[in-house]
């Protein structure tokens, strides 16, 4: 089966100290880093959550977080 990439679904995160790629389960990655807790009032959040981009072709993404930082993920 083909991989399915779900977001918007509220999942534990799975980019914690350690890890560094999605959530996977079967053939589901779940991309949800959940952005809404990357800053809060205009303040820096928590630089483990953030927008999360990811290519396909290359099965590899990157991470956005509050304070305009990108890292490599999966």
């Amino acid at each position: 089966m083909s991989t399915t990439y779900v977001g918007h679904t509220i999942m534990p995160t799975a980019f914690g100290p350690g890890q560094n790629e999605p959530l996977r389960m079967e053939s589901h990655a779940f991309l949800d880093s959940e952005v809404f807790k990357a800053a809060k009032d205009g303040q820096d959040g928590d630089p483990r959550y953030g927008l999360t981009l990811w290519c396909h072709t290359e099965n590899r993404g990157w991470l956005l977080n509050g304070a305009n930082n990108i890292r490599e993920i999966g």
